[in-house]
């Protein structure tokens, strides 16, 4: 019996023939069947388009399209376009042409989506390198329900109580593909092109800000592939400042035009800042455009409307700018001290598990 419920699957493509017949395979797999792939070809170089093609062929619910190379995010959003305003879809997933699903994940999803009448749902990942050996990577050990303020939290790892971030923590993802959304969420909402590096992070946000009710479900539905050659870009001041630090604050302007304030959002730029004004300020003199930067980032915090908003934390946060340089640069090393001493003990353990 075939689900109401349409899944749209957005998938750019570039010089990826070696593996775009696997990523169509774990579609055609799907024990779910009521789905439709819309795949644009960004102006491959090599036989991509023509795999995808010969593919399709034996499955009307591929629908191909190509354009002359404009990047990743162009590419995604002539998909998106088409499947929104063509397809009549009722959900939307994502998919690189050199990754693949899992053959029951969209069943998996979907039933999880009707239990809790859910706006998104967020399933597990592995990655894979040239030697096919699955590497740890992201899943959720048990089924979740998160609503509102604890949407962004999960995705950002926050512990509430404590007010702070847990790094590197297997239980959150800030992955794209291992989603399903709404289709009515993308209203206004595409990808940047101007954004070299975390395009997809930006719609990923501002997708969770309208999400009320999201589903985490304990199984592992998107095989991630690691190569050398996938997309990689340069950013703006990436060692002070990383790439992420503008699309979030992109997307807190956008907010707060909206009259929403998110304050999960605000730590973590605050967050970002603070490790960038360490590391400006041990490597530079206070002088040069790097540290102007981010004094200026500083000064976006001290100005209304975001000022009243700001919470003791984040109060705490920025009395951290204003203290002398010397000082941050002392902090600085000690932190970076106490790194190193975890990691040499660390190191020093290594045997045991050998």
């Amino acid at each position: 019996m075939i689900n109401e419920q349409r899944i749209g699957v957005v998938i750019p493509v570039y010089n990826v023939e070696r593996y775009v017949g696997e990523m169509m395979q774990s579609l055609t797999a799907q024990s779910y069947k009521n789905w439709v792939a819309c795949i644009v070809d960004d102006g491959s170089s090599d036989k991509t388009l023509e795999v995808v093609q010969r593919h399709a062929q034996a499955d009307s619910r591929f629908i191909v399209l190509s354009q002359s190379n404009r990047g990743v995010s162009s590419a995604r959003n002539c998909a998106l376009e088409h499947l929104l305003t063509q397809c009549e879809v009722d959900f939307i997933a994502f998919l690189d042409g050199d990754d693949y699903f899992s053959p029951d994940i969209f069943q998996k999803s979907m039933d999880a989506q009707a239990e809790d009448h859910a706006d998104s749902v967020t399933f597990g990942y592995l990655r894979f390198g040239k030697d096919g050996e699955h590497q740890p990577a992201w899943w959720q050990t048990e089924r979740l329900t998160l609503k509102d303020q604890a949407i962004y939290q999960f995705y950002w790892a926050f512990n509430e109580r404590s007010g702070k971030f847990v790094e590197f923590s297997q239980n959150h993802s800030h992955f794209l593909c291992n989603r399903l959304f709404k289709a009515n969420l993308f209203d206004n909402i595409r990808f940047r092109p101007d954004f070299s590096l975390g395009e997809d992070q930006d719609v990923l946000l501002r997708l969770l800000l309208r999400v009320k009710t999201q589903v985490v479900i304990p199984d592992v539905g998107l095989y991630y592939r690691q190569r050398k050659s996938s997309a990689c870009y340069a950013s703006r001041n990436q060692r002070y400042l990383p790439e992420l630090y503008w699309v979030l604050k992109s997307v807190y302007t956008d907010c707060e035009k909206d009259g929403v304030f998110s304050d999960c959002l605000v730590s973590k730029m605050l967050s970002f800042l603070k490790h960038g004004y360490m590391a400006c300020a041990s490597e530079c003199h206070g002088n040069d455009e790097a540290m102007k930067t981010i004094h200026k980032e500083i000064e976006f915090f001290t100005q209304s409307p975001i000022k009243e908003n700001l919470s003791k934390n984040h109060k705490k946060y920025l009395r951290f700018f204003y203290f002398p340089l010397f000082l941050v640069r002392l902090y600085a090393r000690y932190r970076q001290a106490r790194k190193e001493k975890r990691e040499q003990k660390s190191l020093s353990y290594a045997h045991l598990f050998e």
